[in-house]
C-alpha cells in the first residue's frame, strides 16, 4: 500500500531576524520567495498545505491559519498537525526559505516512506530540511510549543532517524537576514526552481 505524504510549507514566522516580511522578498526571477516556494512545491507533485498567521492578508490555497503562530515554530508545528494528520501517513515540513531547494529532493525523501519513517537530508555531511515524521511521530509534533521547531523530537528519537545524502546544498541554505539573500543573489545561485 503507497503511503501519502504531504509537503507542511511553513510560512507563517513573524520574519524578526529578517526586518521585513520575509515571504515577499522578490527574487532574481520577479518571483517572490513564498511564490518561488511554491513552485518548487507544486513541481515535485506531492500534496501540499501553507501555514499562515490568523488574520494574514497572504492567503492562499492550501492555507491553513493558525492561531498558534505567534509562540514560534513549535506552536506552528503543532497546530499544522493537528489540522492535517488525518490527510496523510507522513508530513515533510518545509520551511518558506529555502531558495536553493530543488523539487527533485522532495520527491526523494518522499520516497517509501511509512508511518514511523523519521528522515532528514544531509549535504556533505550537514543536515538541512525538509525533515520526514511519518504517522507514528505526530502525537509528539501535535505537543510542541516554542521556539525549538520539531528539534526536541529529532532529539529524542535520533537512533531512529534516517538520514538521507543527496547533492542538493538548497537543503541547508536558508536565508534568515536581507544579507543572506543579498549573498545568494551576488553569487549568481538563485535562478528558476528545478
Amino acid at each position: 500500500m503507497k503511503r501519502t505524504v504531504g509537503v507542511l510549507l511553513l510560512a507563517s514566522g513573524a520574519s524578526r531576524r529578517f526586518g521585513s516580511d520575509k515571504r515577499l522578498a522578490k527574487l532574481p526571477s520577479g518571483m517572490t520567495l513564498l511564490e518561488h516556494m511554491l513552485e518548487v512545491v507544486e513541481r515535485s507533485q506531492i500534496p501540499y498545505r501553507v501555514t499562515v498567521r490568523r488574520g494574514d492578508a497572504l492567503i492562499l490555497n492550501y492555507a491553513l491559519e493558525l492561531d498558534r503562530a505567534a509562540e514560534g515554530m513549535g506552536g506552528s508545528i503543532a497546530e499544522a498537525v493537528a489540522c492535517t494528520r488525518d490527510d496523510f501517513d507522513a508530513l515533510m515540513i518545509l520551511p518558506v526559505d529555502l531558495p536553493l531547494l530543488c523539487s527533485d529532493t522532495l520527491k526523494q525523501l518522499a520516497a517509501g516512506v511509512s508511518t514511523n519513517t523519521l528522515r532528514r537530508p544531509t549535504y556533505r555531511g550537514q543536515s538541512g530540511h525538509p525533515v520526514v515524521f511519518g504517522r507514528d511521530y505526530f502525537d509528539e509534533l501535535a505537543a510542541l510549543n516554542g521556539e525549538g521547531g520539531a528539534q526536541s523530537v529529532l532529539q529524542e528519537h535520533h537512533s531512529a532517524l534516517e538520514l538521507i545524502p543527496v547533492s542538493d546544498r538548497g537543503i541547508c541554505c536558508d536565508i534568515d537576514t536581507p544579507e543572506a539573500l543579498q549573498q545568494l543573489i551576488d553569487q549568481g545561485a538563485l535562478s528558476a526552481p528545478e
